[in-house]
This record gives structure tokens, C-alpha cells and sequence, in this order.
């Protein structure tokens, strides 16, 4: 279809007004509730914007999905990770680097608290970090604030840290009394049948 002269200042104006109300809707929006504005906006500039920025090929977005994990493996416990430094990381905007994470059902948000979470349960459970206290295993994985830390950990597990570490240590007390108790057997006067 060819469109007059005398339309394209209306056209301008409604593409003016689609990057608007883009622009104001979409930090707070979910991809499904954005595609209608922005198939409105493409067909407007005459082109299919969604077809670009919603079906790419799936091998580079699992390899950039793959990329932005190992980022954040590498730098989940330093200040200063956030989803503009891994989409810089990656040469992407940071639009598509939380694009990548919905696909995948979790938000970038949401992978960090769980590896940081993560790392914070094996430190509390492994006795050779029993010298160090619970807000320093949380702020050396990455926490910066203690409540947002316990808050997360409960919800999480289903306990504090505090009992996480009690039970770890004390099962792992268990296990050795367990193998030098009354009942274990002794290994030393167990004649070897060669």
C-alpha cells in the first residue's frame, strides 16, 4: 500500500507517541505485554520489528544466555555486578540480556541470588570455614545487606543460617563419632585373609 505525502506527519506523530509510551512502560513490562506495542511501532515504520528482535535464531540466544551465566559465575560475589555490566560484557543492551534470562524462567535477578545463596549454604556447612561468621560468608558471596541475606536464605531452604550451619556441623560430628564409637569396627585387629 503507498502512503501520501500528507500522511507522514501523522505518522510521525503516532510513532512519536508508540516510543512514549514504550519508553514509559517498559521497565515495568513483561516481553508479551510489550509485543503489541512493539509490533504497532514497526508496522508504523513499515517494518517487522518483532520477527527481529523476538525470533532470532535460538543457537546464538543459548550462547548468549550460556556467556552471560559464565559472567556471572565469574563475578557474582564482587560489587558492582549488575545486568549493564554483564550486557556490556556481552555487547549487548541490557533489554536483551533480560530477555535472554526470561526465556530461560528465571530473571538475572533471580540467578545471582541463587548462586550467591548457593555458595553461602556450602560455606555455612563445610567445617572449614566454622572460624568464619555468618555475615562474612554472606558479604564475601556477594550480600550487601544482612536482612536481604537471612530473608533470602529462609526463604530459600526453609531455615536460617545459623540452623543450616548448627545441622551441618553437627551431622558431620555424627559421621565421626559414628566411625570411632563403641560399636564401629576396629580395622587394626581385623585379621586379613591373604
Amino acid at each position: 500500500m503507498r502512503r501520501s505525502r500528507e500522511s507522514a506527519p501523522m505518522r510521525a506523530l503516532l510513532v512519536l507517541t508508540a516510543l512514549q509510551a514504550y519508553w514509559s512502560v517498559r521497565a515495568d513490562a513483561t516481553p508479551m505485554q510489550l509485543d503489541p506495542l512493539v509490533n504497532a511501532l514497526g508496522r508504523l515504520l513499515g517494518r517487522n520489528w518483532n520477527d527481529e528482535i523476538d525470533r532470532p535464531d535460538p543457537l546464538p540466544q543459548a550462547l548468549r544466555l550460556l556467556a552471560a551465566h559464565i559472567e556471572i559465575d565469574q563475578r557474582f560475589c564482587r560489587e558492582g555486578l549488575s545486568p549493564t555490566s554483564v550486557a556490556e560484557a556481552l555487547g549487548i543492551s541490557v533489554r536483551q540480556l533480560h530477555r535472554l534470562f526470561e526465556r530461560g524462567g528465571e530473571s538475572f535477578a533471580q540467578v545471582v541470588m541463587r548462586k550467591r545463596l548457593d555458595l553461602c549454604r556450602k560455606f555455612l556447612e563445610a567445617s572449614a570455614h566454622a572460624d568464619l561468621s555468618i555475615s562474612e560468608i554472606a558479604f564475601k558471596c556477594g550480600f550487601e545487606s544482612l536482612p536481604t541475606f537471612y530473608r533470602n536464605f529462609r526463604q530459600r531452604f526453609g531455615t536460617t543460617p545459623r540452623e543450616a550451619r548448627d545441622l551441618a556441623l553437627h551431622e558431620t560430628s555424627s559421621r565421626a563419632r559414628s566411625l570411632t564409637g563403641p560399636n564401629s569396627p576396629d580395622f587394626r585387629s581385623t585379621e586379613w585373609a591373604v
